[in-house]
């Protein structure tokens, strides 16, 4: 039996949602599950006023880039080193994305990098907190005050991840989660927008529905998308939020049991957050130069054991290979990184299986 890196944990309470929106007949994009999970959810992460759910993570960032009228002419700073979903949302747009550095202690954001690369032409920032930690926001707040910029904060890979006790996405103007069957929280494919400014906000709700003046009318007066999350995935979604501190106290443990079989190990660094408290969503390793790390997910998968390498830096994509971009920190490591199985449904037999496999080739 293959363990996953990843799979989504699901109960018999999704499934009764999940029963309960289908037998109404709401199965579209209204219906009460759609209001619960984003109250549910905002009332989760500390927010002021619900999210607003929407298809999936990437039209997430697209909504909140177009909500803060980014166009043709402007820059949007974002780390080289993370998901493409972040480049191509400002692309979707007609702005620019300028590729900055990420820590090798954490590889998160480094703040410094993207403020050498700031210009006339620059209006956001996109913050992704990556893999198991949060990135040094009051830094990037301190930044985006002394040059009048907008921050996003991308927490698809950061549900449950706080500093100094505050869930991440609440520094940043807008906020952005996913819900891919991959997430901390799933409702299969998903996504939900937070934003300060009630202007903001109710500028993007306004946009997922296809720029419908009235709710209920067939008057239009912009141009919108049809972004819209359906009833029966806020279904599952809301009944994932109600788990959701016991997914995460799962995840703590088997990050735990990781640590303690792998940290004695010099051919292993097993990344932990220098900021905030982290939820550990996806279990992160930066391998030695002495291992070959195509050789060593090989090794693993012939046990039955999934992995995957970390993220191809963007600017090595061949549609970005001519944009501006400044990371060396993250290029000397990038090929080391490796996420190995972290899902909450792992049982403490499979982590005793990935750490054996993992000390026995670095024998």
């Amino acid at each position: 039996m293959t363990i996953p890196v990843y799979e989504p944990d699901l109960s018999n309470l999704e499934e009764e949602f999940l029963l309960d929106a289908y037998r109404s007949n709401w199965i579209s994009s209204r219906g009460k599950y759609i209001e619960l999970f984003e109250k549910s959810f905002g009332d989760f992460i500390g927010s002021p006023r619900p999210g607003l759910c929407v298809s999936n993570g990437t039209v997430a960032l697209h909504l909140a880039l177009v909500g803060l009228g980014v166009g043709i002419g402007d820059e949007v700073l974002v780390p080289n080193f993370t998901y493409i979903a972040c480049a191509n949302a400002v692309t979707y747009t007609g702005a620019q994305p300028v590729f900055f550095d990420s820590n090798i202690q954490d590889l998160q954001p480094n703040p410094e990098s993207a403020e050498s690369l700031i210009t006339k032409r620059t209006k956001v920032i996109i913050i992704p907190h990556l893999y198991f930690a949060a990135a040094d926001m009051s830094k990037f707040r301190e930044i985006a005050n002394r040059h009048n910029l907008f921050l996003i904060e991308d927490c698809a890979e950061a549900i449950g991840t706080r500093i100094d006790g505050k869930h991440v996405g609440l520094v940043g103007d807008l906020a952005t989660f996913s819900f891919y069957g991959n997430k901390t929280i799933t409702t299969g494919e998903g996504g939900m927008v937070f934003a300060k400014d009630i202007e903001i906000y109710e500028k993007i709700r306004k946009l997922k529905g296809q720029g419908q003046k009235t709710p209920g009318s067939f008057f239009h007066d912009v141009v919108g998308f049809n972004y819209r999350m359906t009833n029966i995935q806020a279904a599952v979604g809301y009944g994932q939020t109600l788990r959701i501190e016991e997914i995460l106290a799962k995840k703590k443990a088997n990050h735990q049991k990781y640590y303690e079989g792998l940290h004695s190990n010099p051919n292993y660094f097993v990344y932990e957050p220098i900021f905030g408290e982290s939820a550990y969503w996806m279990e992160t390793l930066l391998i030695s130069r002495n291992l070959d790390r195509k050789k060593l997910q090989q090794f693993l998968l012939d046990q039955g054991i999934e992995t995957r390498p970390g993220f191809t830096l963007l600017s090595k994509m061949p549609m970005y290979l001519s944009h501006t971009y400044h990371s060396p920190q993250i290029e000397s490591l990038v090929d080391s990184v490796l996420n190995i199985p972290s899902s909450s449904k792992l049982t403490d037999r499979d982590i005793e299986t990935v750490v054996s496999a993992l000390n026995r080739f670095s024998l």
